[in-house]
């Protein structure tokens, strides 16, 4: 388990678009009202975050611990999971269903 927030870059291949502002205020009122969340780790992969940007950000503003995880994988696997998961992101109507 971390014990401290690591100071991380942004990993080239997290294309993930920015949050809104009612989005992030969401997130931070649930960090801040019951911790960080440990079934959402940040991604690690190459030393950057390659998912969960947002919430390393919203963590090193409030101060509180995230979870980190190392990705294991080559850089294909790497960019599909940041893919999948921007497109999940995105809704219905605009991913054409």
């Amino acid at each position: 388990m971390q014990d401290k927030i690591l100071k991380l870059e942004k990993h080239p291949y997290n294309v993930m678009p920015a949050m809104t502002a009612e989005e992030r205020k969401d997130v931070m009122l649930d960090i801040k009202t019951y911790g960080y969340d440990s079934n959402f780790p940040i991604i690690l992969y190459q030393n950057m975050v390659l998912d969960g940007w947002h919430r390393q950000e919203i963590c090193e503003e409030l101060q509180v611990v995230p979870v980190y995880e190392e990705f294991r994988g080559s850089d294909l696997e790497a960019y599909d999971l940041v893919w999948r998961a921007a497109n999940a992101e995105i809704s219905p109507v605009v991913n054409g269903q």
